[in-house]
């Protein structure tokens, strides 16, 4: 199979693991931060089980383990899932979509800092439209309205577009299923450290969501993150990449207006995700 289509398939289940999210918190009254522990955990089993069933499963041979690298994965993707859970709580499941897309400037920027690539010209005018697209989405009665669900998205999708070059690095040393694994695993530990209570109230979220939808959302979630990886070790396009990850946003966005009803602000919406497809496509031209 075309690492394309396994990419094609890893947005579908980006959008699913959204929608899925959004509706638990329409229907239920918990704590994201133990939504995203449990969901998780479930998700890191299914990856474990995914990788017990492949020839390599750990650290490359030859290769020591980068403590200060895992650290640094513990705390971004740690923090920027407890910002991006708690957006999702707060702000519509297409809105998110829309502002996450900002994940690909930061990602960029990262690698410029620490891996030493090089920012052209369609590079700065694709994140600039980007940003536009995010300003229009979140204008409020001719005002520009940041409320705290946007902010805690966009530091949640800054916190992720800067572990991109660390997760580079990392995929150095590690087999990509066995990075995933370790990647479910230990930043919910880490963030157990800061939200006990939160960690305790694992049991409790599910009960109330119950353990079949549980075991749907976990196993969407790690199923995206499999074929993701998938289909980026079989690829060096990352332009071609770049541009099917739109259909994730843009699948995002037209599922939550048709089964969520997401209808506020439709039309702001729409030429928000138009302007935001512009600039993911001008990043994406060499």
């Amino acid at each position: 199979m075309n690492w394309y289509i396994y990419i094609f398939l890893s947005k579908i289940f980006d959008s699913t693991t959204t929608l899925i999210g959004k509706s638990i918190f329409n229907s239920h009254k918990i704590s994201p931060i133990s939504l995203w522990m449990l969901n998780c955990y479930i998700a890191g089993f299914f990856t474990l089980l995914f990788g017990l069933t492949q020839p390599t499963f750990g650290l490359i041979p030859g290769h020591s383990i980068p403590w200060l690298s895992i650290f640094i994965m513990m705390i971004l993707y740690g923090f920027g899932s407890v910002f991006f859970y708690i957006a999702i709580e707060m702000i519509d499941a297409s809105k998110m979509a829309i502002i996450s897309a900002s994940s690909t400037v930061f990602a960029i920027l990262s690698c410029v800092i620490f891996l030493n690539e090089s920012l052209n010209t369609l590079q700065y005018i694709g994140g600039t439209i980007i940003l536009l697209g995010i300003i229009v989405t979140t204008i409020s009665k001719s005002k520009i309205k940041f409320g705290k669900g946007e902010i805690y998205a966009l530091i949640g999708s800054a916190l992720f577009g800067l572990q991109t070059a660390n997760d580079k690095i990392l995929l150095r040393d590690f087999g990509s299923n066995y990075y995933l694994f370790i990647a479910f695993l230990l930043p919910p530990l880490l963030i157990s450290v800061f939200y006990f209570k939160h960690a305790r109230g694992i049991p409790t979220t599910l009960k109330t969501i119950g353990l079949p939808l549980m075991l749907v959302y976990g196993f969407a979630f790690a199923i995206q993150a499999i074929l993701f990886y998938i289909g980026l070790n079989l690829t060096n396009s990352v332009s071609l990449l770049v541009i099917l990850n739109l259909s994730g946003r843009v699948l995002t966005v037209i599922l939550s207006i048709l089964i969520l009803k997401e209808t506020r602000f439709l039309w702001q919406k729409i030429i928000g995700t138009g302007i935001v497809i512009v600039g993911l496509l001008v990043l994406a031209l060499k």
